[in-house]
């Protein structure tokens, strides 16, 4: 079973549904805009940690993810 978790589409479709760039959200969520690329590309996986600073700061149901 493996323990990565990708959710590009998803994400990018909640940042879009917010109206916010890349920049703004990864400012909100305290990482790089460059990170938030990479998550939103499915070339890094989301960790509990960022999952929680979205969960934290836009209140994502998580079951969304």
């Amino acid at each position: 079973m493996s323990d990565k978790f990708f959710v590009g589409g998803k994400l990018r479709r909640i940042r879009s549904t917010l109206s916010l760039s890349q920049t703004q959200m990864s400012e909100e969520i305290g990482i790089s805009t460059s990170y938030l690329n990479l998550l939103e590309s499915n070339q890094r996986p989301l960790s509990i940690s960022v999952l929680m600073k979205i969960n934290d700061r836009f209140d994502i149901d998580v079951k969304e993810l």
